[in-house]
Formats: structure tokens, sequence, C-alpha cells
């Protein structure tokens, strides 16, 4: 069982927790690309068994929210679950969000949330908090693609946004409150996207079954067609050239760099990294695939 699990999470739950119930419930390995705060719900991809691999690629793809922030409270935590740290009662306007949304498009620099697995010496961030130790909140790079107003009610502010893999929504929001000169915190968040995939495509954990899961064959819809001189090459995972190939199928503008090549009962997954081709996993070929 190998291939790629698309999880609605509901709200109370980790990402491990989800991880672990697929692991026990198809006894495999598995792990996701990219967590989820409890507080948080939507989109979940999780890697299962040899597309494990593939982890490193899906982690560091764009993602899209739709999130809900309130005006007037800090937290602790810059979300809902936290302690209120600072309160005001300062009106924002929505012209002014338009605004500050213009700002914010590009490259952008937030805080690390100090409850958060980040490091620092060691130690992750929240080991810091939860002893009440000061220390100098560390700053993280992101990149903001799209971000828009779905709605506007002071207090409550609902907007989409698509950004690089790793930001912290509860940053974003704090950064958006800093720049109108208030306060405020992240009370909803949904993940609409990630990289290509999408929550229209995902399941509930009640509704997980077998045939739910994305096989590594179909996954990826381009193809190399080789000789037989070349499958030594294959099956000892070595990079191809343009001369041990015969023929490409380029028909995935999704997935476009990465390519299968099926090998009597094997399909090799292979990326194009400029005029080479690069081993990256090998799964057996099943009915799922045909």
């Amino acid at each position: 069982m190998n291939g790629v699990l698309l999880v609605d999470k509901p709200v109370g739950i980790t990402s491990h927790d989800v991880v672990e119930f697929v692991r026990k419930e198809f006894n495999v390995k598995a792990g996701h690309t990219g967590t989820l705060d409890p507080f948080a719900t939507g989109l979940l991809v999780i890697l299962i068994g040899e597309a494990t691999k593939l982890s490193s690629f899906f982690t560091s793809q764009e993602k899209t929210y739709i999130a809900t922030m309130q005006f007037g409270i800090r937290t602790d935590t810059l979300d809902i679950t936290g302690k209120i740290k600072e309160k005001n009662m300062i009106i924002v306007e929505e012209k002014e969000i338009e605004e500050c949304f213009k700002i914010l498009k590009g490259e952008i620099e937030l805080n690390v949330p100090i409850f958060s697995a980040k490091k620092l010496n060691g130690r992750k961030l929240y080991e810091y908090a939860r002893k009440g130790i000061n220390i100098e909140i560390p700053k993280m790079k992101s990149i903001i693609y799209s971000i828009e107003i779905i709605n506007f009610s002071y207090p409550y502010l609902e907007f989409k946004v698509q950004c690089s893999h790793g930001t912290y929504i509860r940053s974003l929001a704090e950064k958006i409150a800093e720049n109108l000169s208030t306060v405020g915190l992240l009370s909803e968040l949904r993940r609409t996207r990630s990289g290509f995939f999408d929550l229209k495509d995902a399941v509930t954990l009640s509704n997980i079954r077998a045939e739910s899961i994305i096989p590594v064959c179909r996954l990826f819809k381009n193809e190399i067609k080789v000789g037989r001189k070349t499958y030594k090459k294959i099956l000892n995972g070595n990079p191809l050239v343009n001369q041990d190939i015969e023929d490409i199928i380029d028909i995935d503008t999704e997935f476009a760099d990465f390519y299968k090549i099926c090998v009597d009962e094997s399909v090799f997954i292979y990326k194009r990294e400029k005029d080479v081709f690069k081993y990256i996993l090998k799964v057996e070929t099943t009915d799922e695939c045909l």
C-alpha cells in the first residue's frame, strides 16, 4: 500500500493523531506534509508506505487557507486557545485592511509563535514559554502570494491567503493587527489547498477506506519509455540522461517534473532536474495501477 491520502482534519485533534489513525487502520508507515494546529481544520496530506519518500517534495509546496481573525484581543498563543494578554477597542475599517493586504504581498518577515515546535538552541519554543523563560522571539521569512478579504464585520475578519510552506497563519494575523496599530488573534483556520491537492478531494476520518488512497503509480501521469538496455540502470536506481530515453509522454501539468517508468512488475518514479532524471522511489505494480 503506497500512495497519498487526503484527509479533512476535524477540529480538536492533532495532525499526529490523524497519522496514527491511518497507521493503525492500514498497518503502514505514514506521515503528513504539513501540520495543522488542533483548533484548525481542513486538508491534511498523508503519505503512505513508499510514498513517504516524497515528503520533501510535497512539504515544500505552497498552502492556501481560509482564516478568521478577531481584532481587539491578543493571547500568548496568538490564537483563540491562549490566555488573554492584551485588549483594546481600536476600530479598524475595511479600507485600512485592503491597504494592509497590498503591503503584505510578497516576501515578509513574521514572528515565530512562542507556542510552537520551532527550535532555539536545541529546545522547542513552547518549552521556554511553559517555563516562563523570556527569550528573543525568532523571525521567519514567508511569501504571501495572494491575500484577500472574504468578509469583514468588526471585530471579525475572514480572509483567504495563499502562502509559502511553513507560514504560521497565527503570526500573519498578528502582523495584520500590528500593521493596523491594534492587536488581534486567529479564531478559525481551514486549509483548502496544499500544492496541487484540494480539500474538495479529501475524505473525513470516518469515511477513510483503502480505496481513498491515491496509488503512487496513478498520482503521476508523465511517463518515460526506455529500451531494455536501460533496465539495469533503472533497477540499480541510477540517474537517467536523454540518451537513455526512447520517448517521453508529457501530459501532467500538476506534477510536471515527475515521471514514471514501468519495468516488468514495478513502477519507478523519477524527477527531472535540468537534463538529468533522478531516481526517487520504486513501487510494485498492482491492479490499482492499471
